[in-house]
C-alpha cells in the first residue's frame, strides 16, 4: 500500500512507514516495524562520514536521527503567539550520535548544544561533553572513564569500593617525608584559555553541507556554554600542579588522549596518612630523648652552667651625677637576662631587658633618678646572678 500526501508517503509492506519525498528520494522519517519496534529516522547504510579535525573524531551523519520535544524557546514570538522560524527545531532532543545515545538542546534555542547527557558506546557517561576521558594504554588500548562531568559536581556522600576482596597485588606503602616536602600547594583560579583557543580552532571549521552545518552549529555552542561557565567562575581552589606532582608521585597523575593531566586527589590521603605516622614516631623519639636528659639531670646542669659563667661588673663611676655604664656578660646559651634597679625600700624603679649575649654593657641616665642609694641586679634565666649598689649625687 502506498498513499501520497504531497509530502509525506506512508508506505506498508509488512511494517508502516511515514517517510518523505523530496525530488523523487524518499527521505525516511518514521518507521513502525512488524516486530513491534518503531524507528525514527533510520538509514540501513552509514553512506555519509565526516572527520572533525578538532576533536579527532569521524562522525556518521545518516546515523544522527533526532527526536525532539517542546517548542524552540527562541523561534517562537508570545506576542502573536506564532513561530518565527516555522521550521522550529524543538526545545529539547534525543538522538542516536556518533555511536552513542545523546541528549541535546537543538540549534536556536538558548544555550543550544551538545551533550547535555550523552552515552557512548563503551557505556561511558559525559555531562557537557560528547568524549567521556580515556586513558591511553599504548597500542590503541584505553581505559574507559565511566563518568566525565563538565563542571562542578554536589553530593551528601562519596563511597569507594575498597574491599580487600576487589585488590591484588597489595604491598605496604612506605613514607618518605622528604619526597613529600617537596611537592608544593598552590591556590589558583580556573582558567578559560584552553576553551577559547578550542573555540576558536572550530570557528575556522567549513562544513561541507547542512547537516554538517548543524552539527558544528551545536558543537560551538557546546563549547560557548563551557567557557560562560568557566568565564563567571571566580571561586579559589587549593590544590596541586599536576606536572609538578608527576614529577614526585607518578602514580597519581593521569593523562588524557588530548595531552591533559588529571590527579588523584583521594590517592593523596595514604601518602599523608603514612608521613603523619613518621612523623610521630620521630616525635615519641625524641620526647623519650628529652626525658631521659632530664632524668640524668641535664637542665639542674645547664642552668648551673649558665649561673656560673654570667657576671656583673660594678657601675662606673660611682657615685655619678649624670650618666653611668653598668657592664655584664651574659652567656650565649642563655634564654632570658634582665638587670633590675631597685630602692632601698626593695620596690622595683627601672627594668632593661637584655638582648646581647656575651660580654655588653648599658647606661642609666642620672635625671630619670631621684638622688639616692640604689641596688642593682644581674637575673639570668629567672636566677639572680649578683647584686651591687650604686649612689646618685645632685
Amino acid at each position: 500500500m502506498k498513499i501520497n500526501y504531497s509530502k509525506f508517503l506512508i508506505i506498508a509492506v509488512g511494517t508502516i512507514i511515514l517517510t518523505t519525498e523530496i525530488l523523487n528520494a524518499q527521505q525516511p522519517a518514521l518507521r513502525l516495524r512488524d516486530d513491534f519496534r518503531i524507528q525514527i529516522g533510520w538509514e540501513d547504510e552509514y553512506e555519509n562520514s565526516t572527520y572533525d579535525p578538532i576533536t579527532g573524531a569521524t562522525t556518521y551523519l545518516n546515523e544522527a536521527h533526532i527526536l525532539t520535544f517542546g517548542r524552540s524557546l527562541s523561534t517562537w514570538n508570545n506576542i502573536i503567539n506564532t513561530p518565527t522560524d516555522p521550521q522550529n527545531n524543538g526545545q529539547w532532543g534525543i538522538e542516536a550520535w556518533n555511536g552513542g545515545f545523546n541528549i541535546c538542546k537543538p540549534w536556536p534555542n538558548p544555550w543550544y548544544g551538545n551533550y547535555k547527557l550523552y552515552i557512548d558506546s563503551n557505556d561511558c557517561v559525559g555531562i557537557g561533553t560528547g568524549y567521556p576521558f580515556k586513558l591511553p594504554l599504548g597500542n590503541g588500548q584505553f581505559i574507559n572513564f565511566k563518568l566525565d562531568v563538565q563542571g562542578y559536581v554536589a553530593s551528601d556522600w562519596w563511597y569507594w569500593y575498597s574491599d580487600r576482596r576487589y585488590k591484588k597485588n597489595i604491598q605496604s606503602l612506605e613514607s618518605d617525608i622528604s619526597r613529600l616536602l617537596k611537592l608544593n600547594g598552590v591556590r589558583y583560579n580556573n582558567s578559560s584559555e584552553i576553551l577559547k583557543n578550542k573555540l576558536e580552532k572550530m570557528k575556522q571549521f567549513e562544513p561541507k553541507n547542512e547537516e554538517e552545518k548543524y552539527r558544528h552549529l551545536m558543537e560551538i555552542g557546546t563549547i560557548e556554554r563551557q567557557l560562560y561557565d568557566k568565564e563567571k567562575d571566580t571561586l579559589t581552589h587549593f590544590g596541586f600542579i599536576a606536572q609538578e606532582l608527576r614529577e614526585l608521585y607518578p602514580e597519581l597523575v593521569v593523562e588524557n588522549a588530548e595531552g591533559y593531566l588529571a590527579v588523584n586527589y583521594t590517592g593523596m590521603i595514604p601518602v599523608l596518612v603514612e608521613a603523619i605516622k613518621e612523623q610521630q614516631n620521630e616525635i615519641k623519639s625524641l620526647r623519650a630523648e628529652v626525658n631521659n636528659l632530664k632524668d640524668k639531670g641535664f637542665e639542674k646542669t645547664n642552668t648551673s652552667q649558665v649561673i656560673s659563667t654570667a657576671k656583673l661588673y660594678q657601675n662606673n663611676p660611682n657615685p655619678f651625677s649624670e650618666n653611668t655604664e653598668i657592664k655584664f656578660y651574659v652567656p650565649d646559651n642563655s634564654s632570658s637576662a634582665m638587670i633590675c634597679i631597685y630602692d632601698l625600700t626593695g620596690s622595683q624603679i627601672m627594668k632593661f631587658d637584655l638582648r646581647n649575649r656575651g660580654n655588653s654593657s648599658l647606661t642609666v641616665r642620672g635625671r630619670e633618678l631621684k638622688a639616692g642609694m640604689y641596688i642593682y641586679s644581674l637575673i639570668v634565666d629567672g636566677k639572680e646572678i649578683d647584686t651591687k649598689r650604686m649612689i646618685l649625687t645632685e
